[in-house]
């Protein structure tokens, strides 16, 4: 099946979810067979997405930090069962519990830690902390801290796991977090364009992230903080994040010893949202899709989305940026595995956010609720009527001050969820 079908079926994608901007690369055993880019990186600025464009890869930034925790392994300053504190002694938290984390359970989400509130995520973003000490001060912070559930027993997505993994490199090897990963991580993979701290990239290639309310919207301010930068700082070029996929794909003792990667990619707690979320290893998410080993990560929020997708035994690895929240990266994701793996182009529905907000802007509320249950009910509806959808959007409008939309659509989601 030519190449040709699939670039045509995800433009029809793109133009369907109105998306501003996107750059997507697939590498097939050591070459490059798939690199395009679409739109714009800034809906006010009209200026293309091309090669030197930066995205920020949100929390795909995660397998990457890991790899430097590795990098320590490897060098025998820590070992992965190792409890957290003996690499940070002055670390405290209100749960005593936290003095049973380790390495281990950080890297793959099973430390028992959650995370802030998106509120509180949204004002660290907004607070822009820009300091050398700010990751410091962020982990310090955690002293009135509990845990969620007990280390070990159970999987909990937590980006403060991954900051403080990076806490913890920028404490043993006496650099800055971000210097750690340049060095360690970034520039064996050939990604010479990519960093963790934002003053690095040069500003006129950024691409600006857009909020769904729900037509994309220029985000007001650039959503940045280094104490978020371990679990979700990483920016990058289509060219590098291709570079880091052939790297890992064809010559991985760049990256870390075979036996290293071995661990990183062994199932190590359920997740049990297959095929891409089957289980988390080290840094990826582990699954099968039609009897096809694949690792994964993925990224959204404030504005980007961003999936990385590795099959190693098919020696395929694919990555989608794009500057704008939706499903429509996990449409392009099972479209592009659909078409390696069932030969097939499988063109999903879109979804009815756009229609919706049509009416809602017009109508109000209450019509807009009329008509979502009504799409609801009809079996040959062309949207994909996921009520969810509706309440993920009032994060985004939330961080876009736009509280009264974010209050109305929560009334419809809470409306027809059921």
């Amino acid at each position: 099946m030519s190449l040709h079908k699939l670039k045509k079926a995800i433009q029809t994608i793109i133009k369907q979810y109105d998306i501003p901007g996107m750059a997507i690369g697939i590498i097939k055993d050591d070459e490059v067979l798939y690199e395009d880019y679409h739109g714009i990186a800034r809906l006010d600025h009209h200026k293309p997405i091309a090669n030197q464009s930066i995205f920020c890869v949100t929390s795909v930034s995660k397998t990457f930090t890991a790899f430097g925790v590795m990098r320590l392994v490897e060098n025998g300053l820590i070992g992965l069962d190792d409890y957290l504190i003996k690499h940070l002694p002055d670390l405290k938290m209100a749960d005593d519990r936290y003095r049973k984390i380790t390495i281990r359970m950080l890297l793959s989400h099973t430390s028992g830690l959650g995370d802030i509130s998106e509120e509180a995520y949204n004002d660290i973003v907004k607070a822009q902390d820009t300091t050398s000490h700010a990751l410091e001060d962020a982990i310090l912070s955690l002293k009135d801290m509990s845990l969620e559930a007990e280390p070990g027993e159970t999987f909990i997505y937590s980006n403060i796991g991954y900051n403080l993994l990076g806490y913890m490199l920028q404490k043993l090897s006496n650099e800055s977090f971000e210097a750690f990963m340049k060095e360690e991580v970034l520039v064996k993979a050939g990604m010479h364009s990519s960093s963790y701290l934002l003053q690095d990239i040069e500003p006129l290639d950024i691409v600006w992230p857009h909020v769904r309310i729900p037509l994309p919207l220029p985000l007001a301010f650039y959503p940045y903080n280094r104490s978020e930068g371990p679990s979700g700082n990483l920016h990058a070029t289509l060219p590098d994040m291709l570079s880091f996929i052939k790297t890992l794909l064809n010559e991985p003792a760049k990256l870390c010893l075979s036996e290293t990667l071995d661990v990183m990619v062994t199932p190590h707690m359920n997740r049990g949202y297959p095929p891409y979320y089957a289980s988390c290893g080290l840094g990826f998410n582990v699954g099968e899709y039609h009897g096809h080993n694949v690792l994964s990560h993925g990224g959204m929020g404030f504005g980007w989305s961003d999936f990385l997708m590795i099959y190693p035994e098919d020696k395929l690895g694919v990555i989608i940026m794009s500057n704008e929240e939706s499903d429509a990266r996990d449409v392009i994701t099972d479209l592009i595995s659909s078409y390696f793996f069932d030969e097939t182009i499988i063109t999903a529905k879109p979804s009815w956010m756009t229609v919706l907000h049509h009416i809602y802007k017009k109508d109000g509320k209450e019509r807009m609720l009329i008509a979502a249950l009504h799409m609801m009910k009809d079996p040959e509806s062309p949207y994909n009527t996921d009520p969810w959808d509706l309440y993920r959007a009032t994060f985004q409008m939330s961080l876009a001050d736009q509280k009264k939309m974010a209050n109305d659509y929560l009334e419809v989601f809470n409306a027809i969820k059921d």
